[in-house]
């Protein structure tokens, strides 16, 4: 279960830094946003993490020099 998250993680982290999306929703059954997730992401602006999140990297948002806004 956990490799099958962080695999869903790993192509979502992909999917953002390849298409230059702006804004995120994370999926609800994300517990944990883990370390370099969206490093280097630069186009991110805004991010809206669910409830289901008990843990959040602390590089996890690393060079995200765009990102003004997160909710929670």
């Amino acid at each position: 279960m956990i490799e099958q998250a962080e695999k869903k993680c790993e192509i979502l982290k992909e999917l953002v830094k390849s298409n230059d999306v702006t804004e995120i929703e994370l999926p609800q059954y994300l517990t944990r946003i883990p370390n370099d997730m969206f490093n280097g992401c630069k186009n991110i602006l805004r991010v809206f993490i669910p409830d289901s999140v008990i843990s959040i990297g602390g590089t996890a948002f690393f060079e995200c020099v765009s990102l003004s806004n997160i909710t929670i």
